[in-house]
């Protein structure tokens, strides 16, 4: 096909070109598909390829394995390295980026209930070891 190789020859960038479809037919059916580490696929067209950092450096803060640590990749692009980071669940406010946050510290007065009382109260939530 000559599209196919027309996308192979460049027009794709660095993405790999599939044409499942081989009969004369069933044309505008061939694919860039982005090359790994990248995810992403466009039919009869370039891709945009995308680059979760967190599925390669964070993957243990990803699947939950990092202290409870939820890995975010803001700007997951190629061009946006070295920007992901951790972040601890709430009521922690600590982040870290590009690493884990540790340690994941708890401010019991983040939580809108605790505050809420002291409040209530006429009165300011302190957590003294959070």
């Amino acid at each position: 096909n000559a599209t196919c190789d027309t996308c192979e020859g460049g027009k794709c960038g660095d993405q790999e070109c599939v044409d499942d479809k081989i009969l004369a037919t069933e044309t505008h059916t061939w694919k860039c598909v982005c090359k790994p580490p990248t995810v992403g696929e466009a039919t009869d067209g370039p891709a945009t390829c995308l680059l979760n950092e967190c599925l390669q450096t964070c993957a243990t803060c990803e699947g939950g394995d990092c202290e409870e640590q939820v890995c975010h990749d803001p700007h997951p692009t190629p061009d946006s390295l070295e920007d992901w980071y951790c972040k601890c669940p709430l009521p922690s406010t600590t982040t870290n980026v590009a690493a884990k946050a540790v340690p994941c510290e708890y401010d019991e007065c983040a939580v809108v209930e605790n505050e809420k009382v002291c409040h209530e109260e006429g009165q300011v939530c302190v957590d003294p070891k959070p």
